[in-house]
């Protein structure tokens, strides 16, 4: 008589592959919105830390220059005189608190708020639509000293 060997399972069963892939579709569920928000912080510490730069190099020049620079903004675009214009991406936006469309570094270190304020600091608020801890606030003082308040308003 003839033995016949059964041939070695290999592989998943079908039944095994649904589970694994029903159990990863669960994590990926849970994972997905702390991944945008972590995007979303990046995009919006990007933008600040561009900011931030922009206003730092244009004092460093002024004060090298022995001219007056001008920093301008827009809810968009900043224009930034040693660069020429950071565009920000669509949900990102850079919004004067007070309403001051730009800000002049003076040769003698000090800052002067052009537009519609009379103060001796300004408040930016850097806001990325979908980021839940709400915005990053730029403040800069009439010396031209920044700081930074996370986490403060809703955008």
């Amino acid at each position: 008589m003839k033995a016949f060997n059964r041939p070695i399972q290999t592989g998943f069963t079908l039944i095994e592959l649904l589970v694994t892939i029903s159990v990863l579709g669960i994590i990926a569920s849970i994972a997905a919105p702390s991944f945008q928000n972590q995007i979303a912080k990046r995009k919006m510490e990007d933008a600040f830390n561009q900011i931030e730069t922009c206003f730092k190099e244009s004092r460093i020049e002024a004060n090298i220059t022995r001219n007056p620079v001008t920093v301008r903004f827009n809810a968009q675009t900043l224009n930034c005189a040693t660069k020429g214009n950071i565009e920000f991406a669509s949900p990102l936006s850079v919004v004067a608190v007070r309403g001051t469309p730009s800000i002049q570094f003076n040769a003698n270190g000090t800052v002067d708020f052009r537009g519609t304020t009379n103060t001796l600091e300004e408040t930016f608020q850097v806001c990325y639509n979908g980021y839940a801890q709400g915005s990053v606030d730029l403040t800069i003082n009439s010396r031209g000293r920044l700081s930074r308040n996370t986490g403060g308003r809703t955008c």
